[in-house]
């Protein structure tokens, strides 16, 4: 049989991806811990669901595997017991020309496919990336793939109309032949912040990129400024320790807690950095990948570093829009005459507006944890190793630096 329509749902079409060399901590660990709740018979069916939906309980249950080394056996300390596709994945993780991921790795085929294809995702669902770029590689062979993106997370209840909706327009259209039901554009993108929906004709749509600028004294009054950075702007320093890990707070996880939470708490802390503008003065919405380019030197070749972009609400809440994390190793980055290195690091993609009287911050750290598993400091494999080196941060953000947030207004 011919596939004739396809609608792919808060997923991609790499599976290995969601791994991310190990460091998806929280998403690995969670989905053992959530597959291994739901067929536990000897559980009543209210404590299972209380486990699997409630996520400061499951939060609680999870802890020992967050905090426990090495991850290879973190299922054990969750559990009690070893579960056996969970150390599978351990045994051929990493592994060189290991043919075991290929069959949940289709990215390689996704410009292949013939049927017409809606995919439907979420701003902080866990799959967003590897889905907007499976909807890319459907765009750039010819295809005409349909987007849709709502203000969801993987765990959302209120997707699931809007959702259910979408699929069977999709195939109202392709298997009964009801093509007038499509809407015209096939991009159809939710602007949060404004609260409306928006149909372009293509992924990213057009966008203006503006540079942002970070300025000033890092953690106590950075500020973040389309002006042209100073030429003495000292730089910021902090201490990333993995025995006290970054925490992360929000954004896009496997459970309820994922979506936008206050950061506050998170930017009180010695090692975040936050660069804020003024006040606005009108509108701005964003659409589009977010980009950070960051100026930094490390007491370590092997550590991380985090950007994060917030809305600060005139009341002060800081909320979380999209963020992004490189794990950085020998020759990654582009050297500077003083031993600096400037990396790109992808804050994902966001359709958002930051309304007026409304302020951008921008967060740099070195670790989310433990929705991306903590950075040792030693090179040494990430599933195994127990060994920590704290690591001792430099940002530049001056005229021979210019470490600058990159929007698509």
């Amino acid at each position: 049989d011919i596939v004739q329509a396809l609608v792919p749902l808060i997923t991609q079409s790499n599976m290995v991806d969601v791994a991310d060399n190990g460091a998806a901590l929280d998403t690995i660990l969670r989905w053992v811990f959530i597959t291994e709740v739901m067929t536990d018979s000897e559980k009543r069916l209210p404590e299972r669901i209380a486990q699997i939906l409630q996520p400061g309980l499951q939060d609680r249950l999870l802890a020992p595997g967050f905090d426990h080394l090495p991850l290879s056996t973190a299922d054990q300390a969750v559990l009690n017991k070893e579960v056996p596709f969970f150390r599978t994945w351990v045994e051929h993780f990493g592994q060189e020309n290991d043919p075991y991921f290929d069959r949940v790795d289709l990215k390689p085929y996704v410009a292949e496919v013939n049927a017409p294809v809606h995919l439907i995702g979420g701003w902080y669902d866990i799959f967003l990336t590897g889905l907007i770029d499976d909807f890319v590689a459907l765009q750039a062979a010819g295809k005409r793939p349909y987007l849709t993106i709502g203000p969801w997370h993987h765990f959302s209840f209120g997707k699931q109309l809007q959702t259910l909706s979408e699929t069977i327009t999709w195939f109202d259209a392709h298997l009964k032949g009801n093509k007038e039901v499509l809407r015209p554009q096939p991009v159809q993108l939710y602007l949060m912040g404004a609260d409306e929906w928006r149909c372009f004709d293509q992924w990213p749509p057009p966008y203006q990129p503006v540079t942002y600028f970070l300025q000033g004294e890092g953690c106590t009054d950075g500020r973040l400024t389309i002006q042209s950075p100073l030429p003495n702007d000292p730089p910021d320093h902090y201490r990333y320790d993995p025995a006290d890990p970054t925490p992360n707070l929000g954004g896009p996880l496997l459970s309820n807690a994922a979506g936008a939470v206050d950061n506050r708490p998170l930017e009180s802390r010695p090692d975040v950095l936050t660069f804020t503008t003024a006040p606005l003065r009108a509108n701005l919405d964003v659409i589009g990948p977010v980009c950070l380019r960051l100026y930094v030197k490390s007491s370590t070749p092997y550590t991380d570093f985090f950007g994060r972009l917030c809305d600060v609400q005139p009341d002060g809440r800081s909320l979380n829009v999209c963020d992004g994390l490189l794990r950085l190793e020998p020759g990654w980055g582009e050297p500077q005459p003083d031993g600096s290195l400037c990396l790109e690091i992808s804050l994902a993609a966001t359709a958002y507006r930051f309304r007026e009287g409304h302020q951008l911050r921008l967060q740099v750290s070195s670790g989310a944890h433990p929705r991306v598993s903590r950075n040792l400091g030693t090179g040494e494999p990430v599933l195994t190793s127990t060994h920590m080196i704290p690591a001792e941060q430099t940002i530049y953000h001056d005229a021979a630096h210019p470490s600058a947030l990159i929007l698509p207004l």
